[in-house]
């Protein structure tokens, strides 16, 4: 009431926060201010009451059917989630992209979503350092869109590509090359 909502639109929120609460598996406060600061990095926080309670739901329903599917919990997602979302909005990826990214980062590290969220989110920060676009650049990696420089591709194409040639390394059998040593460095947040 005290943002300006009615209260259909009061119980529309509210619903959804229930909805968090007993299917995800959250507590009040990731269900309300942790999803709030979600929403907002991804800019769902815009429109009517109504549009901001089905974004919600939208969220709570992927970050709980992942949770549910693979080896991770909805609290694990929420805490990567909060850590992750701006820099890879910012980076060209969707919100369904940044959470599979997230659930395979846990799935092989073994390491919880706030943990996964911080590399994760200095991995995307760090692909844009000097260092690491001079790194890029000797491997023969194209982080960029256009021919001067100034737009850098999705981070998930970015990710695809250094995947490729991780795999096709891994292949030849030159797990242990310069070059694999290299690609390896662009992560070194692990």
């Amino acid at each position: 009431a005290q943002a300006g909502y009615d209260s259909n639109e009061v119980l529309a929120l509210s619903e959804k926060t229930l909805l968090a609460l007993n299917t995800a598996e959250l507590d009040a406060t990731q269900a309300t201010e942790d999803m709030v600061a979600v929403m907002a990095q991804w800019g769902l926080m815009t429109g009517t009451a109504t549009e901001q309670a089905e974004n919600y739901g939208n969220i709570i329903d992927k970050i709980n059917k992942v949770a549910d599917n693979f080896p991770t919990t909805s609290e694990d997602i929420l805490d990567a989630l909060k850590k992750t979302s701006s820099a890879f909005n910012l980076a060209g990826a969707s919100i369904d992209e940044t959470i599979a990214t997230i659930v395979a980062a846990e799935t092989a590290s073994q390491r919880g979503g706030k943990v996964i969220g911080t590399a994760l989110s200095n991995i995307v920060q760090q692909l844009k350092a000097e260092k690491k676009l001079d790194l890029a650049e000797e491997l023969g990696l194209n982080f960029f869109k256009d021919a001067k420089k100034t737009e850098f591709r999705p981070i998930m194409e970015i990710f695809q590509e250094m995947s490729t040639r991780m795999q096709s390394l891994k292949d030849q059998g030159k797990e242990s090359s310069v070059e694999m040593q290299n690609l390896l460095e662009m992560f070194t947040v692990f």
